[in-house]
């Protein structure tokens, strides 16, 4: 079986992962699922409340002609829930690495059970101004994938590959 609410293959009468019922139709299932779609959005709105996702930005700073990393800083971004309604940007600006063809943004994804951080790969912009970064979460296959977003004042937004907000890596 696999969960209506969040994707999760199992056996039984309830997802193990998120807690939603199996639910069984009599007649027509494409009418069932209609009927059940307000029930299955409320559920996942609920569960992926459960999940925070931010950024770790990396500042940097001059010691003896060197660049080196001063400190790590977890910016947090949203809720699932939140990335589910739409884009949320992050309020403070990048500078831009030049010279790079893609970069790679580490995302943190924690809940009760666990914390997690991924490398997400994105395109690089080519203009010169600072770039925003930006989430999302889409639904694709019954799986709920997490995308960054990249823009600047004048390019964008380029968009990262999805990857599994609810991962088991």
């Amino acid at each position: 079986m696999r969960c209506l609410v969040c994707g999760e293959i199992f056996e039984g009468n309830e997802c193990p992962r998120c807690g939603f019922p199996v639910v069984n139709f009599p007649g027509d299932p494409e009418a069932g699922l209609k009927t059940l779609q307000p029930m299955i959005k409320a559920h996942r709105k609920e569960f992926l409340n459960r999940f925070q996702v931010g950024v770790t930005a990396c500042y940097w700073k001059d010691r003896d002609g060197k660049l080196v990393l001063d400190r790590e800083e977890r910016i947090p971004v949203g809720t699932g829930a939140e990335l589910m309604n739409g884009e949320v940007w992050l309020p403070q600006k990048f500078a831009r690495i030049p010279d790079v063809p893609e970069l790679q943004v580490r995302v943190y994804i924690d809940n009760a059970e666990r914390h997690r951080e991924v490398q997400v790969h994105l395109p690089n912009l080519m203009g010169r101004e600072l770039q925003e970064l930006g989430m999302k979460v889409v639904m694709a296959d019954l799986e709920c994938k997490l995308v960054l977003l990249l823009r600047n004042s004048t390019e964008g937004p380029v968009a990262s590959d999805g990857i599994a907000l609810l991962g088991k890596d």
